[in-house]
């Protein structure tokens, strides 16, 4: 695994060149994977956070016909990620 780059806001991680698997980590998404009671809104809106954070810290333009969008966290289809690429 190869950092690509790490701070308070966000560890970005790549595991693989071809096809190009990227992880990432920010405290909105630790908090979601760490503590089973937050849910609803403050749930959805860490989520957003999160999501806008990583793709922020992104050093290339994402093509929809080449980007393929996996959920690992827990209620991953409740918030919209395909649309917010």
């Amino acid at each position: 695994m190869k950092c690509l780059g790490r701070n308070e806001a966000c560890s970005l991680y790549s595991l693989a060149e071809t096809p190009r698997v990227l992880v990432a980590s920010t405290p909105e998404s630790r908090a979601i994977c760490n503590d089973p009671l937050l849910y609803g809104l403050e749930y959805t809106r860490l989520l957003k956070k999160a999501c806008v954070e990583v793709l922020s810290r992104l050093e290339t333009n994402l093509r929809e016909s080449e980007t393929s969008v996996v959920h690992l966290l827990r209620g991953g289809l409740n918030f919209g990620l395909r649309e917010a690429l």
